[in-house]
């Protein structure tokens, strides 16, 4: 399984201000036809979606069932896409410059001018 982010998806060019980081691995091993995806941490622009693709060579177009599918589907493989939204900083946390949301740590707050 590999997993792949659409760096373009329905962003402006103002709404990539950040690139678009995928933590963690992006290919997986298929065990008795069960992938685990663990650990994986997206990092982009703020109140931004974006999809992310699952695609797999282990599932094998030509079976009736899944012709059946993407025919129903109107596409040519079997891949999930799934959207995912990124929140903005929340109450206690500062932005990075690389675009993430940490915690603000200890007695302290951060200036925004």
């Amino acid at each position: 399984m590999v997993v792949e982010v659409d760096e373009n998806y329905d962003l402006n060019e103002d709404q990539k201000a950040y690139s678009v980081i995928l933590e963690g691995r992006t290919q997986y091993p298929t065990l008795g036809g069960v992938v685990i995806v663990e650990d994986l941490v997206l990092t982009g622009t703020p109140n931004q979606e974006y999809s992310v693709s699952f695609s797999s060579d282990g599932i094998k177009t030509d079976l009736p069932a899944n012709k059946e599918l993407m025919l129903e589907l109107n596409t040519t493989s079997i891949d999930i896409d799934i959207e995912l939204g990124l929140r903005g900083c929340q109450v206690g946390e500062y932005f990075t410059t690389g675009g993430k949301c940490l915690a603000c740590e200890g007695i302290g707050f951060t200036l925004k001018a």
